[in-house]
């Protein structure tokens, strides 16, 4: 291993002005290079939401008795959606009056190549907020 030549071993003079024991931070870019690259990692993998259809979500019934209106929402507003928002939050983001009944609620999209999808909010009911989310791809 070949010896730091960055690092004064001794002391050249005991008399002021002392120079220091290093000419230079130890570390420097390469440190602060390496810290910011994980900080852009973290906030990549934090916005990303995998777009999967989870074992729960079960498309509501296309009875005529059990046909309820799915609102159509922007790729980009689903994609804000995130667990742990209560109605009104999700309602901003969406743009579109949102309620969480007790079964799961619904609403359509198009990703921008131009896939439809469902999306299907888990809740825990009135005044609960989001517990999962599930992006289940349309038949053409």
């Amino acid at each position: 291993m070949r010896p730091n030549m960055r690092v004064q071993r001794t002391r050249s003079s005991t008399s002021p002005p002392h120079s220091p024991l290093t000419r230079g931070p130890l570390g420097g870019q390469k440190w602060q290079l390496g810290v910011v690259g994980c900080l852009i990692l973290t906030s990549c993998s934090a916005a990303h939401v995998p777009v999967i259809q989870k074992p729960w979500h079960v498309s509501p019934s296309a009875s005529l008795a059990a046909s309820q209106l799915y609102f159509v929402v922007e790729w980009s507003a689903v994609r804000k959606v995130t667990v742990g928002m209560t109605e009104s939050q999700c309602a901003a983001v969406l743009g579109v009056p949102v309620t969480f009944w007790e079964a799961d609620t619904f609403v359509i999209t198009r990703d921008p190549g131009g896939v439809e999808y469902e999306i299907a909010l888990k809740t825990g009911g009135r005044g609960g907020t989001v517990l999962d989310i599930s992006y289940k791809r349309l038949a053409a």
